[in-house]
């Protein structure tokens, strides 16, 4: 990656490592990784992408886990999260930065490993890489002006919002109009300043207890159509993580690419590098 920002530069995967070359329209794309059988999609930095699950069924897992690629390829990012501590976050991007190390499909992190951990996952809270945003007190107007501010500063390359529909509203009469109001200005935000938002939300509870419907899809997000039209990239998660209590190493998801503006759609399995015990227990009151 040359020095500054990626404004003009496509991530390309290898089974080794993110590579850097030139874009012919100077609109940088981000690929998602190989490994989590992502192959062929990508997002954009000029429009927003959705990630999309039912309550406890691995959006911030994807989150950690794409935030970890993307600083193994040398980007900088930021997370916008209203989920729990700061720390949290950084130990489970650092688990899952060490479970890439040589060899990447099979390691597991053992007791001594994540004692070992301690003084990296330091490191890392104060690295200018990856910055962690707590916002779970913020309204709307605060969220955006705080990612402005990182925007003007071109200190990040891509930015993670996890996630939506707990963004604090006063007024639960207007809680829609705020997830639109969101919705729009994100998209403003990356056309603006050629740095993606990847937006995490939940799930409309009838499509998972209705059987019928099968694959979630577009109309699927909860409260926010508006996100969905918005997004030039939607991934809906179902299923759940396999494994449970402290259960550390491979999982898998079941995903549907319903929107993807640069490439294909459709259903695939994907592989996330998943340990539980620093988000167990971590569902809100409207997620339970």
């Amino acid at each position: 990656r040359a020095a500054g920002p990626i404004a003009e530069a496509y991530m390309v995967t290898t089974d080794e490592q993110p590579q850097a070359v030139e874009l012919t329209d100077r609109v940088p794309v981000f690929p998602m990784p190989d490994w989590m059988g992502m192959k062929g999609i990508g997002f954009r930095a000029t429009e927003p992408f959705l990630i999309a699950a039912p309550p406890g069924n691995g959006k911030t897992m994807f989150a950690v886990n794409l935030a970890a690629y993307l600083l193994r390829a040398n980007a900088r990012v930021t997370i916008y999260q209203n989920e729990g501590r700061a720390e949290d976050y950084v130990i489970q991007i650092y688990r899952v930065l060490q479970a890439m190390m040589p060899p990447p499909s099979s390691r597991h992190l053992s007791a001594q490993d994540c004692y070992d951990e301690k003084p990296a996952v330091a490191e890392w809270l104060k690295s200018e890489k990856l910055r962690i945003v707590n916002i779970r007190t913020d309204g709307p107007q605060e969220v955006l002006a705080r990612m402005v501010r990182t925007m003007s500063k071109r200190s990040t390359d891509v930015i993670l919002f996890d996630w939506l529909q707990n963004v604090k509203v006063r007024d639960v009469n207007q809680k829609f109009d705020a997830y639109a109001f969101l919705a729009g200005k994100f998209e403003d935000l990356c056309l603006e300043w050629k740095i993606p938002i990847g937006v995490f939300g939940q799930i409309n509870r009838e499509s998972i207890r209705d059987k019928r419907m099968g694959a979630p899809g577009l109309g699927s997000l909860h409260g926010c159509p508006d996100m969905e039209n918005k997004a030039g990239l939607c991934i809906y998660l179902k299923n759940g993580l396999t494994g449970a209590g402290n259960y550390h190493g491979p999982a898998f998801l079941w995903a549907n690419v319903a929107k993807h503006r640069a490439g294909s759609v459709g259903e695939r399995t994907i592989r996330v590098n998943y340990h539980s015990q620093s988000f167990d227990g971590n569902l809100h009151p409207e997620e339970v």
